[in-house]
């Protein structure tokens, strides 16, 4: 089934860049525009230090004042700690990243990056501060409101499954709790290493700026499809949130445009997906259970918005 999926997806995309070659080179330019003005100034940094933070074995210091908190609090271990902060922080898919380097350098277990994979990948604070609420919303009162529900259901899903996490760890012995990849020793800080985290980062962002255009045509397809203005609205939100959050805007009014930006900003779209399934791919991470955690969340995200509207 999911192989037919991929062939429908891919035969769709190729007959719109045949038939519609004029709306195709404009969704391919959206993409590459959203993937050159803000993907990669903002991810390729964070994924070059973060990468040289973590093989050059500075994450425990750099956590040490925060870690002995989360720990008590959700039982993290320095590295998840860093992940938990660079998922909230950085938005998706640097906390995926975050997790999969850290699980390759044997400075976090598969339990706790697969539990918090569940919940710490999440949608940037500035692209909700900026874009969604100031740019599109045009509404600052709705500014805190809108950051409650798209942390708060993300934090409430990781308390939430918090108990299953701690038990799944005590069932596995200290010999054996750290994975099946073994640990990697610290390298030294030189040139070599960070000319190593250059390419590293520089293939991520590349690969991600390819999902970013290929689900920007893909949103150039539902343009085209015969259905109403609404469905294009939220078939478009599901497949790129990007391009879904202007046609949410455009085709529903307050309440329901709030209520439907909350849930699909929530779930990050199937674009988001498809990023962090990359970051993540050579971390043999559950993408199945990523994207249960996400639907959980997102229901979170629109209880707390209609407990905000009532």
């Amino acid at each position: 089934m999911k192989k037919i999926g991929y062939e429908i997806s891919a035969a769709a995309i190729l007959l719109f860049l045949f038939l519609c070659p004029a709306q195709a080179l404009a969704a391919s330019r959206r993409g590459l525009h959203l993937w050159f003005d803000t993907l990669l100034p903002t991810l390729l940094p964070f994924m070059i230090f973060s990468n040289i933070l973590i093989r050059a074995d500075l994450v425990r210091p750099l956590v040490s004042v925060l870690s002995p908190i989360f720990h008590g609090i959700l039982r993290l271990s320095p590295g998840g700690t860093y992940a938990l902060l660079m998922g909230f922080l950085c938005g998706c898919p640097m906390g995926a990243k975050t997790l999969a380097d850290l699980r390759l350098r044997g400075q976090i277990t598969q339990e706790e990056a697969q539990y918090l994979l569940g919940f710490c990948n999440n949608i940037s604070p500035s692209f909700v501060m900026n874009f969604l609420v100031m740019e599109q919303m045009n509404a600052p009162e709705l500014l805190v409101p809108s950051l409650v529900i798209l942390y708060g259901a993300p934090l409430l899903y990781g308390i939430l499954t918090n108990p299953a996490y701690r038990r799944a760890s005590q069932k596995i012995s200290s010999d054996t709790k750290v994975c099946s990849l073994s640990s990697a020793p610290k390298e030294p800080l030189c040139f070599g290493m960070v000319d190593s985290c250059i390419l590293d980062g520089v293939t991520t962002i590349v690969k991600l700026g390819c999902y970013v255009m290929l689900f920007a045509i893909l949103a150039g397809i539902i343009q085209t499809l015969p259905v109403p203005a609404q469905g294009k609205a939220l078939l478009t939100a599901l497949s790129e949130i990007t391009n879904g959050i202007p046609a949410i805007m455009e085709g529903f009014s307050f309440p329901l445009n709030f209520l439907f930006l909350m849930v699909m900003v929530s779930y990050g779209g199937l674009s988001a997906l498809a990023q962090t399934d990359s970051a993540a791919k050579n971390a043999h991470f559950s993408i199945g259970k990523y994207v249960r955690s996400k639907l959980i969340t997102s229901l979170i995200a629109l209880l707390l918005s209609l407990c905000f509207l009532s």
